[in-house]
């Protein structure tokens, strides 16, 4: 089974930069990346993409994950792309979460860019972002402008400017072509992720509940 939207429950921002902000390599302030032992005020793009340490199913990882593969042998997370296919089982797997991290993760619901499927009722779009829209939610603007991982950025800071400068508050594009051409001045440089893109939009309720 594969499906082209679906719920994701990730890390909230301010988590995932609590975490990166404490690593020693993070000295210098380029495009939004945490700095060690600043707090994110400073920035002005705060990313809200997929690319969150997305949670995944599991059988001896944490409840949430527990919780997740067995929704998946019912088939309501999708088994190639692990979307949890429903919001009512996206909040129990949250509900799960928050008993063991309480407040630090966060539903989104994602489409491919183009897609028939229709958002929840109340929720707003962030933005498109070039991603691995299954597997580990890989996102080529995280990794070089925002929670580099796998292969970073420049260390001048130049490269991506111009496109750094054309993302919104929540680190995505307003539209699909200017996620588009990102991605292929992206995977221009021999040093960048290549592999299977997509270009996906990302949901958020419109009232964040939290619980």
């Amino acid at each position: 089974m594969s499906t082209d939207s679906g719920f994701l429950v990730v890390k909230k921002f301010e988590a995932l930069y609590d975490e990166f902000c404490a690593k020693p390599c993070f000295v210098r302030a380029i495009y939004a990346l945490p700095v060690i032992g600043k707090p994110a005020d400073h920035l002005t793009v705060r990313y809200r993409g997929l690319d969150r340490d997305a949670l995944s199913c599991f059988t001896k990882g944490t409840l949430g994950q527990i919780r997740m593969e067995e929704l998946q042998w019912e088939g309501r997370v999708d088994a190639d792309d692990e979307l949890i296919l429903g919001l009512e089982d996206a909040r129990d797997v949250l509900g799960w979460m928050n008993e063991e991290r309480p407040g630090v993760y966060e539903i989104i619901w994602t489409r491919m860019a183009g897609a028939s499927a229709v958002p929840p009722m109340g929720w707003r779009s962030l933005g498109f972002e070039p991603t691995y829209f299954g597997s580990d939610h890989f996102s080529a603007i995280c990794d070089c402008m925002c929670f580099p991982r796998w292969h970073g950025t420049d260390k001048e800071g130049t490269l991506f400017a111009e496109f750094f400068s054309r993302l919104n508050s929540s680190g995505l594009f307003g539209d699909i072509a200017t996620a588009q051409a990102f991605l292929d001045y992206y995977l221009s440089f021999d040093w960048t992720e290549t592999g299977d893109y997509t270009i996906a939009e990302v949901w958020v309720p419109v009232v964040q509940v939290i619980k």
